[in-house]
């Protein structure tokens, strides 16, 4: 099947229905003018998403024993960029609920390590740049969105990945490559360019396995969800597609980005303790 063969099934899809709602949350996201009315409104629309807000606001993550019951109480509660970041991350979780469960893969497996990712580009962005790092987080959350896409409308080839990814050293863009003749990375970029998203955050999407790759002028965004997905691979957070990562490629972005890696050990260690709180919270499965 070809990519535009695929993009077009994947919007004639239930995966569809969840577009302009991620749309809608990423400008949210994205201005700093939003008011809490307009996340409200935005929540209160949709009743399963505003269900787990307030599930997460009243859950033991957030140490409060008075529960609350209102969209706004919980915007207090757990701050308002938090929750701008659970508003996008619990509609994308929609995609990852269900599918394939095989060899160490799983749908919440691969979600576990897109909120690890996300998390870990923002922790960069806030830490080493001086920035909230919305869009970086936005990034992280969507970067293995393909992967849903194989799984969903490619299913059988998609378990041959599966199968053949240990005989590719462990690297599942050779086995895709092998068996579509592209990987999950090309998928998710022109998905969401067709969705018209923030050319940035499609960039980083498409080229977070190749990061010099992208243009030179949002090279910052595009190295820094590489990074944080090579450390979030290298801590064997949920479902790793290329486990063993490119330690040069690596070192190479710290370089152009005048970070140390002693920070970034730093900020691994900070999102391997995010990551154990949300799972003891239940957040997947």
């Amino acid at each position: 099947m070809n990519l535009q063969e695929l993009i077009q099934l994947v919007n004639q899809s239930d995966i569809a229905s969840i577009r302009n709602s991620i749309v809608e949350i990423l400008r949210l996201v994205g201005d700093p003018h939003t008011s809490a009315k307009q996340l409200t409104e935005l929540i209160e629309r949709d009743p399963p998403l505003s269900g787990k807000i307030l599930r997460r606001a009243n859950s033991v993550f957030y140490g409060s024993t008075r529960k609350i019951s209102e969209i706004r109480q919980a915007i207090v509660r757990v701050g308002f960029d938090v929750v701008k970041e659970l508003t996008l991350s619990q509609k994308v979780c929609e995609l990852f609920e269900y599918g394939t469960r095989r060899d160490g893969f799983s749908r919440m497996e691969l979600w576990k390590n897109s909120v690890a990712v996300a998390l870990c580009a923002k922790f960069i962005y806030r830490q080493e740049f001086g920035h909230k790092g919305e869009e970086a987080y936005a990034a992280g959350i969507l970067h293995n969105i393909g992967i849903v896409v194989e799984d969903q409308f490619m299913h059988n080839q998609f378990l041959e990945v599966i199968d053949i990814k240990p005989m590719m050293k462990d690297n599942i863009l050779n086995a895709e490559s092998s068996v579509f003749g592209y990987n999950h990375a090309i998928i998710a970029g022109d998905l969401l360019e067709n969705w018209n998203l923030p050319v940035d955050l499609v960039s980083a999407v498409r080229f977070h396995h190749a990061p010099f790759k992208a243009d030179n002028e949002i090279g910052r965004i595009v190295q820094t969800l590489y990074m944080a997905d090579y450390l979030c691979q290298g801590h064997g957070i949920g479902f790793c597609d290329t486990p063993y990562g490119n330690r040069l490629m690596f070192r190479r972005c710290l370089s152009h980005l005048d970070i140390k890696e002693k920070a970034t050990d730093y900020i691994i260690q900070e999102v391997v303790a995010e990551i154990k709180k949300m799972e003891n919270a239940g957040w997947f499965g």
